[in-house]
């Protein structure tokens, strides 16, 4: 099977800093009802989390993750990812 479209290269195990995402054109962050929260006490600083957002909408600053909740559209990889879980969904 040969896969054309980039969207489903993530579901590949690609790392999502790979492939082009188009949430910073399309303001994805507008379509969530719950969002994501890291518990920074939690949090071991693995990247896994980074690593598996297909819209890079998790970014790395002093070591610690930080959602840019304009391009997180709570699709839930994060947090089924973490292998401490340090991320929770709340209602917005």
């Amino acid at each position: 099977m040969i896969i054309n479209d980039i969207k489903y290269l993530g579901h590949l195990g690609i790392p999502s800093n790979k492939i082009p995402a188009n949430a910073c054109e399309k303001n994805t962050g507008d379509w969530r009802t719950n969002k994501p929260v890291i518990d920074l006490d939690k949090c071991k600083s693995c990247k896994i989390c980074y690593t598996y957002c297909p819209d890079v909408a998790i970014k790395w600053i002093d070591n610690k993750p930080e959602i840019n909740y304009q391009l997180c559209k709570n699709c839930g990889i994060c947090r089924e990812e973490c292998p401490v879980d340090a991320i929770y969904e709340e209602k917005e």
